[in-house]
């Protein structure tokens, strides 16, 4: 009997994280989750609401969502980079610009960061229970999605899967935009 290989794919977008085993044999069904929790959007909506409390600026969420795709990480960088986001004062009124480092946003987005790996170490372990004798996980995940580009977050889902699931894996990007 041929052992079958399922390749992962995780879909990080603004709305889902949706996680996707496709079997190496394409007659064979696959089995996939979508995820509400916890999506980019969350990670926007938390940094709007930073902005507002602690820089005192009403942003949008285009804005705000450009920002993170610019300078966020999923590991705290060694290095800070900057981005300037332009909104309202909420305290003037009047239009402003501030300038965000990685630093600062990272310290915002990371519980989110941490949701994402661990829904995504989790699907596959409870995937893994369910394969049969003749199957097994490849060790390659595919990243794609919005937020696919999010610094280092393919070294995390690594990391994650070595200590949670004691599973070398690598994290291929993907390059080129899929719509779904």
């Amino acid at each position: 009997m041929d052992i079958i290989t399922y390749v992962m794919t995780v879909y990080f977008n603004v709305l889902s994280l949706e996680v996707e085993f496709t079997p190496n044999d394409t007659d064979k069904a696959h089995a996939s989750w979508a995820s509400s929790l916890p999506g980019g959007w969350d990670m926007i909506e938390a940094t709007m609401e930073y902005l507002k409390r602690e820089r005192k600026l009403l942003v949008n969420r285009l804005s705000v969502d450009k920002l993170i795709q610019n300078i966020g990480y999923a590991i705290i960088p060694d290095e800070s980079h900057s981005a300037e986001i332009i909104g309202r004062n909420i305290i003037s009124g009047l239009p402003d610009r501030m300038t965000v480092t990685s630093h600062e946003l990272y310290t915002v987005i990371e519980p989110f960061i941490d949701s994402v790996v661990t829904t995504i170490v989790t699907r596959a372990e409870l995937q893994m229970k369910l394969f049969k004798a003749h199957e097994r996980l490849s060790d390659t995940i595919i990243l794609d999605g919005d937020y696919r580009f999010l610094r280092q977050l393919d070294m995390v889902i690594e990391l994650g899967f070595k200590v949670v699931l004691e599973h070398d894996v690598v994290v291929i990007v993907h390059r080129n935009r899929k719509y779904r």
